[in-house]
């Protein structure tokens, strides 16, 4: 069953003004804003790459002490840092590349999420244009990324270990909450998947190999 994307209004990418002038999509950076109606948690964010060489993305969230009416008064906070799209900027490798960016990739949860920003960045003075094409957000990653199961960032900082601060501890409870929903959608998903055959992985001509029996 084909997933739906979230709904939301997609502004850009527009190029950076330096000095009051416009690049128009040449060397540089160039934005691109993508606003959700209503506060959303982020899954997956697939995109085509057009000559992109690395991004970062921000976000806006919905927190206790701010209106989420008055989007202008949150803040920016920094999800995904200088994310590599084309190895090296001066070579097409990656240049057309698709990629999909998940909870795995950001070092904060992507709940109440009310608008994602896209700064994309391209050094190189070879390429005329540069940009993202099939821009998409989804609240759940695709089968195939949700089960690579990783420990997100967030829990492997420098912090980790040592006194957190406030705003800290609530990043890794929002965190590990997504993280939770993620395993027991998996859960109901191999349920349903569940066959009846048995694996016999242990079965070597008709008995058992000892070397799988002992325990290490």
């Amino acid at each position: 069953m084909s997933r739906e994307p979230l709904e939301c209004t997609v502004r850009g990418p527009v190029a950076m003004t330096m000095d009051d002038d416009r690049m128009d999509g040449g060397t540089g950076c160039s934005v691109l804003d993508a606003t959700f109606p209503y506060p959303v948690q982020v899954g997956e964010i697939t995109f085509k790459n057009v000559y992109t060489a690395y991004m970062t993305v921000l976000c806006k969230r919905v927190s206790s002490d701010c209106d989420p009416k008055n989007r202008s008064a949150l803040k920016w906070q920094k999800c995904i840092h200088k994310y590599v799209l084309m190895p090296n900027p001066h070579f097409e490798n990656g240049s057309q590349s698709f990629f999909s960016l998940t909870q795995k990739d950001s070092r904060l949860a992507l709940l109440d999420v009310v608008t994602i920003r896209l700064v994309l960045y391209q050094p190189s003075p070879l390429w005329r244009k540069f940009g993202l094409e099939k821009f998409a957000v989804y609240s759940d990653p695709s089968p195939e990324e949700a089960l690579r199961v990783a420990v997100p960032r967030l829990f492997l900082s420098e912090s980790h270990g040592s006194s957190a601060s406030p705003h800290q501890t609530e990043d890794r409870r929002r965190c590990a909450a997504s993280h939770v929903q993620n395993l027991w959608a998996l859960l109901e998903q191999a349920k349903s998947n569940k066959s009846d055959l048995s694996v016999g992985r242990f079965e070597v001509n008709g008995s058992y190999d000892i070397n799988f029996l002992s325990c290490n």
